[in-house]
């Protein structure tokens, strides 16, 4: 299986992300966590709770994690982003924002 067939696959369900900010009842915007390692910023994504938790090594998160359709976010990255999914881990994948709309894109197609 490709890398791009891999993500195709992962967007294409949940994801979890690390909030920056906590959520508000009184907002419908939200704020993702970004980090920065090497140089590189970056947009962690985490398939599942036990990926979040082996690629945080022990350590406590503090900020607040949220669950939310990978389709979906795709559709709010602004394009310039990198995504780094499962960070850190044996199955860590690298890409952008714009490689993920085309992505999500060619996967829409072929389910029309």
């Amino acid at each position: 299986m490709s890398v791009f067939t891999n993500l195709q696959e992962i967007f294409s369900h949940q994801i979890i992300l690390i909030l920056a900010e906590q959520l508000s009842t009184n907002s419908n915007g939200i704020s993702i966590q970004n980090y920065e390692a090497n140089g590189i910023l970056f947009i962690p994504v985490f398939t599942s709770a036990e990926k979040l938790k082996e690629s945080l090594k022990g350590h406590k998160l503090e900020n607040e994690v949220i669950k939310m359709e990978g389709s979906y976010f795709c559709s709010i990255l602004l394009g310039n982003e990198i995504i780094i999914v499962n960070p850190d881990l044996s199955d860590e994948i690298r890409t952008s924002a714009n490689e993920l709309s085309e992505l999500m894109k060619d996967q829409k197609n072929k389910n029309s």
